[in-house]
């Protein structure tokens, strides 16, 4: 049976417990800095288990890995590097849904002749927006056409009953990463023209978007997507 290492308990590691546990029948183990809130998630679970770990106990994780099959790596991306080395010493495949940093990107190579996946941008957004826009744009290339305008949204909408702040917002993973995130720059394209918006004006920089059967919401322009232009084989002066 595979057996499969959860690092962190935040809030987007339940339907991970939830899934690979009912739907799939592995045995998942879950590591955390507060052991209460894996033991929360997991409710009483017969395949799942819950271990004290914190990021500084490199040995400790260091056995970790080694008894598992895969890592599902959902800590800060600051100790990626980290695990994922450890994973490249034991050949044991880790996936994140944390942007690929390059430190990361770097250990490319060598996993690949280790036989392992090191795989991030596996979330939501970065993620199943991947996922869907290359399908939507192998579809346009098969029909024969040409992409020259690309807008992708992505979002956790929380329940309206429950919208009761006036930031409309609701925290489905790290609190302080959300506000960091906030303050990075951003960049797009504009018929192939870069387009820069400094991380202090990112939003007094939005348009207005109508969802069908949600309503309006505001957009704002997320990081850097010319690095995408060229994985997502987009035209040079394309708006994106």
């Amino acid at each position: 049976m595979k057996k499969v290492l959860i690092l962190g308990a935040g809030h987007v590691t339940k339907p991970i417990v939830e899934y690979l546990t009912e739907k799939c029948g592995y045995n998942v183990t879950m590591g955390a800095r507060t052991i209460s809130k894996a033991e929360k998630i997991i409710a009483g679970r017969a395949l799942a288990s819950a271990v004290s770990w914190a990021s500084h106990e490199e040995d400790k994780l260091d056995k970790l890995i080694a008894e598992h099959d895969l890592v599902i790596n959902m800590i800060p991306k600051a100790h990626h590097v980290m695990v994922a080395k450890l994973c490249l010493k034991h050949r044991k495949s880790m996936v994140s849904t944390s942007y690929e940093i390059p430190p990361i990107k770097e250990l490319d190579a060598e996993a690949k002749e280790r036989g392992i996946l090191i795989l991030n941008e596996l979330g939501e957004d970065p993620g199943m927006d991947h996922f869907a826009t290359q399908m939507l744009l192998d579809d346009i290339k098969t029909d024969g056409g040409k992409v020259i305008d690309l807008h992708s949204y992505g979002s956790g909408l929380p329940s309206f009953k429950f919208n009761n702040n006036p930031m409309g917002y609701k925290f489905s993973w790290e609190p302080k990463g959300v506000f960091l995130a906030a303050q990075v720059p951003a960049k797009w394209l504009d018929k192939g023209k870069p387009v820069q918006i400094d991380g202090d004006k990112l939003f007094e920089n939005f348009t207005m978007v109508d969802i069908e059967g949600l309503g309006t919401f505001e957009a704002y322009a997320n990081k850097d997507v010319t690095r995408y232009v060229k994985p997502y084989g987009l035209p040079e002066d394309v708006t994106f």
